[in-house]
């Protein structure tokens, strides 16, 4: 059975550390976003829709913002440069600047980083000897290897919340942003052999409504469908398709919380192509219908209008 797995759920016990570090949000405003917090440090992640706070206008943040983009499709900016392998962009904005997010078009699954002022500044001036000038959506490159400290940061959070090692990790992701801001050059940095395999990850969970292919994955990936299928399960656990089955469930597990959508507008939200097909798929990997998880979560069944 796959679980549904939605950090957000537990982030109402820490919204104290949250609302520190971005502002005066509220519950609601993060309803579709999955967050892990701890004292210094944040990470925001748009999963289903726009996080309501970012399309404030001028609405500002006490923290330091880094926004990461791991694919070309998450990208909230238009980039001056060009993203060699093994890099991904990244986007800094000081505190208390006013600013919005567009919401032209799609919302875009990226990673907001946000990290104390005092963390910051502190870590930023032990290597340039003064604390930064105003980081306008200043762009920088990153080196790959960060996706795995954020999602250690988010399994940590999730699973046990140590706040020792939440803030030890904290540290770790601060370091490695001043660095990259910096063009601080590391020697002997591990490398990861499987940057392609976490881009496409990326690209699936951007990707979920749409029409994936195992044939499109590997394109994505620049490999050809054998050795990406196998390459992917090694990594993952899972085969692309199940993957894709994975995030596509856990999604729809988030729009029925939310109690906004009737089912079979949920289905095909979450790239189903029909009503009965993801009630049938919904129920095997949660053993719950999509009218009951939703009962056990609080809401009601919707009428399609």
């Amino acid at each position: 059975m796959i679980p549904i797995f939605h950090i957000n759920g537990a982030f109402m016990r820490n919204l104290q550390q949250i609302q520190a570090l971005v502002g005066n949000i509220t519950a609601d405003d993060l309803r579709c976003v999955d967050c892990a917090v701890s004292v210094r440090l944040g990470i925001f992640i748009p999963t289903v829709g726009f996080c309501k706070y970012a399309i404030k206008p001028n609405h500002t943040h006490p923290a330091y913002m880094l926004n990461l983009f791991v694919t070309p499709e998450s990208v909230i900016i238009k980039p001056k440069t060009e993203v060699p392998a093994g890099n991904f962009l990244c986007c800094a904005l000081s505190p208390d600047i006013p600013h919005v997010e567009n919401t032209d078009g799609a919302f875009k699954r990226y990673y907001a980083v946000m990290i104390e002022k005092e963390l910051f500044e502190n870590i930023y001036a032990e290597y340039a000897g003064e604390k930064p000038a105003e980081l306008f959506w200043q762009q920088f490159l990153i080196d790959d290897n960060i996706l795995f400290y954020i999602r250690q940061f988010i399994h940590e959070y999730e699973t046990a919340a140590n706040s020792t090692m939440l803030d030890s990790l904290a540290l770790v992701i601060t370091h490695e942003f001043v660095r990259a801001i910096l063009r601080i050059e590391q020697t002997a940095y591990p490398v990861s052999g499987n940057a392609e395999i976490k881009k496409t990850e990326e690209y699936i969970q951007q990707k979920f409504a749409e029409k994936i292919t195992v044939k499109s994955m590997a394109s994505f990936a620049n490999m050809s469908q054998s050795h990406f299928m196998r390459t992917f399960k090694k990594e993952t656990g899972m085969t692309p398709m199940d993957y894709l089955l994975h995030i596509r469930i856990k999604n729809a597990g988030i729009f029925l919380k939310q109690n906004e959508l009737n089912i079979t507008d949920i289905a095909y939200q979450c790239g189903f192509s029909t009503a009965s097909h993801f009630s049938s798929a919904f129920q095997k990997a949660t053993g719950l219908s999509p009218s009951e998880y939703r009962k056990k979560h609080g809401g009601q069944d919707l009428e399609r209008k």
